[in-house]
Parts: structure tokens; sequence; C-alpha cells
């Protein structure tokens, strides 16, 4: 195996394009955890600033699609992230 030697510049140079690579996957991944995980009715109502009743008329008008398992109601984040992507203004 050859080894090679380099001047601290481009050592430096290299370290700080690999930081920032570091970075952008960790980004990408909170950004795919956010995709992925299941909110209940008390999380969306504080995400959304809207009470138990408005949460419900959204279940009820098809805004928010929910899931239900046994008596507890769940909702997934990316769902919750368009209706906020949508009421955007």
């Amino acid at each position: 195996m050859d080894t090679k030697n380099i001047s601290d510049q481009a050592y430096s140079k290299i370290m700080d394009k690999l930081t920032k690579i570091e970075k952008s996957l960790e980004q990408k991944t909170k950004k795919e955890k956010l995709i992925d995980d299941w909110m209940d009715v008390s999380e969306v109502c504080r995400t959304l600033k809207v009470s138990k009743r408005t949460l419900q008329y959204y279940r009820t008008n098809g805004s928010l699609p929910s899931s239900k398992v046994g008596a507890k109601i769940y909702f997934k984040a990316s769902d919750v992230q368009k209706v906020l992507e949508m009421n955007y203004s």
C-alpha cells in the first residue's frame, strides 16, 4: 500500500468537505425520520396549535388522514407537515 503526503492546506480542505457532507447527511436523516414518525392526537394538536375538536374536524372532512389502533388515533408526521405547508401564507 502506497502512502501519500499532502499539505496541511489540502488536508484542511478535505476535512472541511467531509464535515459539510456529514452535516448534509444528518439533515437529510432528520427530514426522513420526520416522514416516518407517527404522532398522537396531543402531539398533532400542539404542532398545529389547534384544539382536539378542530383536529377531529380535519379527520372528518379528510384534510388530515389518520390511523386508529385500538382506541388510540395516530397521524403520519408527513401528513401533518403537508397540512402545515398547504396553509402557509
